[in-house]
């Protein structure tokens, strides 16, 4: 592709944009926003199991006792989400 070729589709691009409507705004921060936290819950979780596995050797915790901590850790988070959800309707 030459640089005439790239300029070329370059402006095709700039001709077929336009600004989006406020609703259609609204729908892509929406998903963006949904994107960022579950990406972030998606982290959050992984630093809080390996924490979790870190103390549990530190503190002489069983396993049993670490894993049903992380089970009920993730039954209220996606309580929250859950319920969040349903009262914002996103």
């Amino acid at each position: 592709m030459g640089v005439l070729e790239f300029v070329k589709e370059m402006s095709r691009a700039i001709r077929l944009a336009h600004k989006p409507s406020w609703d259609e705004f609204k729908l892509t921060f929406r998903i963006v926003l949904l994107g960022l936290a579950l990406l972030g819950a998606i982290g959050f979780f992984f630093q809080l199991t390996g924490a979790l596995f870190q103390f549990a050797e530190a503190a002489f915790l069983s396993r049993d006792i670490l894993i049903i901590a992380l089970v009920v850790i993730v039954a209220v988070t996606l309580a929250a989400i859950t319920y969040l959800k349903r009262k914002y309707s996103i």
